[in-house]
């Protein structure tokens, strides 16, 4: 389907998922569109949605903040070394701040999760956090690293969170806009 955004076509498709539990805009590398709707809400209207969020869909597509799909194995395996590298290297410099302790960092193609961290102290994160824009891809190490400390999303943990990444909540806003 097209949408027209002040003159310009923007082209769209709309999945209706039983595990949605909010309406959610992915933008992809050609500026396509996909809506994820909870099933229970198939009587929305998906273009006022698309209206509501017409200044944040022209940003994301203007500043082109998309996530780059590898989505070939061997592309995953050749590069693995090259991820884990820049990872580590980032992790390393924001806990220069939080001077905690961790076991192990690894890199996964998560299909629901950019990072985790196990109640071993084990940091994991997806592999497409180096596709990110850095501001992106710092929150998401950062918020893991926090992890190690609060175990949990209290004030606590974000003000854990906020000592680095002081504009996290718009960074986060900014994260919902990429697909796994």
């Amino acid at each position: 389907m097209i949408f027209n955004i002040e003159g310009i076509p923007i082209s769209y498709s709309v999945n209706y998922s039983r595990r949605s539990k909010s309406i959610k805009i992915s933008i992809y590398k050609d500026n396509t569109l996909r809506v994820t709707v909870p099933k229970y809400r198939r009587n929305i209207s998906i273009e006022k949605v698309l209206l509501e969020k017409k200044d944040w869909i022209l940003s994301a597509i203007s500043e082109n903040k998309n996530v780059i799909k590898i989505e070939d194995v061997k592309d995953y395996d050749l590069f693995k070394k090259d991820y884990l590298k820049y990872i580590k290297k980032r992790v390393d410099y924001y806990n220069t701040f939080y001077n905690l302790e961790y076991k192990n960092i690894s890199i996964r193609r998560s299909k629901t999760r950019w990072g985790s961290c196990s109640v071993k102290n084990n940091l994991n994160f997806n592999y497409k956090i180096y596709y990110l824009p850095q501001p992106l891809s710092d929150y998401v190490i950062v918020h893991e690293i926090c992890h190690l400390m609060e175990f949990n999303h209290s004030k606590n943990f974000w003000n854990l969170v906020e000592k680095t990444i002081p504009d996290y909540k718009e960074i986060k806003k900014r994260l919902k806009g990429y697909s796994l």
